[in-house]
């Protein structure tokens, strides 16, 4: 039985396998093929197991050796409170027991090759489980993609966050098309929303004054919340069908240059020229400092008020840039470790002929070695 010296002594489950196929004639077939080494005698090497020199011999059974590194290796897999005496006398009747079914002609690939395969796919994935995965184990090209997938992370221009308190004068794309439900004429539509402007604007003057001094972003909703409880007034409202809103939105912008100058090179990203400049004067009047609170602004569709609440410095870090393989790998490897326990662990099946229960492992895969 070289499963029994070969590979580790507490294998006990392919000399049980062993001897449920005496009496189970509907084995399967090994699903993998095992050579099995000829063993001339219970002398041979391939019964035996390669032994090292020095090695003491506390046992024999009918001349072949069983040695100290063998009992030692028994005793560290049953635990702290195994008791030599009993282990050794369990590895004496083992290897009695693998001699009579060797005896009685049951060391054939049909019997044993699929245990000595679960065997060996047993310690295959031993030894790569127990080989510590880290970070540094993802491959280059993968980290590469990962990067190309989040580059605005690393090479971006001034970022600013923006909490906008605004109200649309024209909620379409252009004053020609608004308030097509009161005007027919275009002249009658641009001159109501000239007169929308007129009237808002002197409104968000009067909300920049309770709204200046706030320093933090949730000081600033909250202050614009409340004016919003009687701004516009309801006439207002009505006859320019207004609704006031906040929202909160994120652009790059390069403060080294022109908004023209941009808008052909990162047009997807561009908001209009009176929002994006008016973040950076209002920026720059701060001394490049943030939080601040911008003029009264007024874009083509309507009014705004601008609390700036960060400004992040620009970036042109590279992929090769250490701090960034080193956030992108930690992130990645969550992922990556999963993926390659559920390589193994399907290499294993494979080679056993198992079923993969994923939703089982689910548990497992994101434990550590």
């Amino acid at each position: 039985m070289i499963a029994i010296r070969s590979t580790r002594l507490h294998e006990a489950s392919i000399l049980a396998a062993v001897i449920v196929a005496c009496a189970d004639d509907a084995l399967p077939p090994p699903s993998t093929g095992v050579e099995l080494a000829p063993i001339a005698s219970f002398a041979d090497p391939a019964w035996t197991g390669a032994q090292s020199q020095g090695d003491p011999v506390i046992a024999t059974v009918e001349g072949t050796p069983i040695t100290r590194s063998m009992l030692a290796r028994e005793m560290a897999l049953r635990g702290d409170d195994a008791d030599p005496r009993a282990v050794l006398e369990d590895i004496v009747e083992f290897e009695l027991l693998a001699r009579k079914a060797f005896d009685a002609g049951l060391y054939t690939k049909d019997v044993v090759g699929r245990p000595i395969t679960k065997a060996l796919a047993r310690r295959l994935i031993d030894e790569d489980m127990n080989r510590a995965l880290s970070p540094a184990d993802i491959p280059a090209d993968a980290v590469g993609q990962a990067y190309d997938m989040v580059r605005t992370r690393y090479q971006h221009f001034e970022v600013f966050s923006i909490v906008d308190a605004q109200v649309l004068c024209c909620p379409a794309e252009s004053p020609d098309a608004c308030y097509k439900d009161l005007f027919d004429n275009v002249e009658d539509r641009r001159t109501h929303v000239a007169d929308c402007f007129r009237t808002v604007k002197p409104m968000w003057e009067s909300l920049r004054s309770r709204v200046q001094g706030a320093k933090t972003r949730d000081e600033f909703r909250l202050l614009v919340d409340s004016a919003f409880l009687d701004l516009p007034p309801t006439e207002a409202k009505l006859m320019f069908q207004l609704d006031p809103k906040l929202h909160e939105y994120n652009f790059q912008y390069d403060v080294e240059t022109s908004y023209e100058v941009q808008f052909e090179t990162i047009r997807y990203q561009v908001f209009y020229k009176e929002i994006m400049d008016g973040a950076k004067d209002t920026w720059f009047g701060a001394g490049r400092q943030a939080p601040a609170v911008s003029p009264v602004l007024q874009s083509p569709l309507g009014v705004h008020l601008l609390f700036i609440d960060d400004v992040r410095p620009r970036k042109n870090q590279p992929v090769t840039d250490p701090a960034v393989q080193t956030e992108l790998r930690e992130r990645m490897f969550p992922q990556f470790r999963a993926a390659k326990f559920q390589e193994l662990t399907g290499k294993l099946c494979e080679a056993a002929s198992c079923q993969l229960l994923t939703d089982n492992l689910i548990p497992l895969q994101n434990q550590g070695p």
